[in-house]
């Protein structure tokens, strides 16, 4: 910031171990830097998880390092699963060491989700934790079902609507020729 321009990063303290800064160059009347405006959010408050969740129907975790300092998700006992740890070594080796997104299905507390991880990073470029959005998958096997019940009533009606067309097609094309059939029948024994 000293130098013009603006970051915004991971920072982990004693007083939060995760928290997101914003770091801000001020300037005089001239255009010289005379100082920095640093302001910051601390995200072991459930607030934004909260909101991801409320809005998007997914749950949310952010985590310093491989440890949940904020989430959604739940364990048995109907607590949010923080001071957990991460268990699943691919993710920790591509999000934490090798600073990649990870995109994949996960088993969580127990639970299977369709999960992605995204490093976070400080102003270094260390990725010090990690951002996590899951899709539990009883969600995904209800979005199955009901999709699938769609496709089955549209397949229902289309085969209703089929059977009435062909019965009136029928019966306009059938009347006619047997009226023309009964006339000539008429006419024949007439002669």
């Amino acid at each position: 910031a000293m130098k013009g321009t603006h970051d915004v990063a991971m920072s982990s303290s004693d007083i939060s171990p995760a928290a997101v800064l914003g770091y801000f160059p001020m300037f005089d009347e001239e255009r010289r830097i005379v100082g920095v405006a640093i302001v910051g959010n601390d995200l072991t408050k459930h607030t934004l998880v909260d909101s991801i969740k409320e809005h998007y129907g997914i749950q949310c975790t952010l985590f310093a390092g491989d440890t949940r300092v904020t989430t959604t998700i739940k364990d048995s006992a109907g607590q949010r699963a923080i001071g957990t740890r991460m268990t699943n070594q691919t993710v920790i080796d591509r999000v934490l060491n090798g600073g990649q997104m990870f995109q994949d299905h996960n088993v969580i507390l127990g639970l299977g989700y369709d999960t992605i991880y995204w490093p976070m990073v400080n102003t270094i470029g260390e990725v010090v934790g990690m951002f996590f959005v899951g899709l539990p998958d009883t969600l995904v096997a209800e979005s199955s079902r009901a999709m699938m019940w769609t496709v089955i009533f549209c397949v229902i009606g289309v085969i209703v609507v089929t059977v009435v067309v062909a019965t009136l097609i029928s019966r306009s094309v059938v009347g006619p020729i047997i009226s023309a059939i009964e006339t000539l029948s008429e006419t024949a024994t007439m002669l």
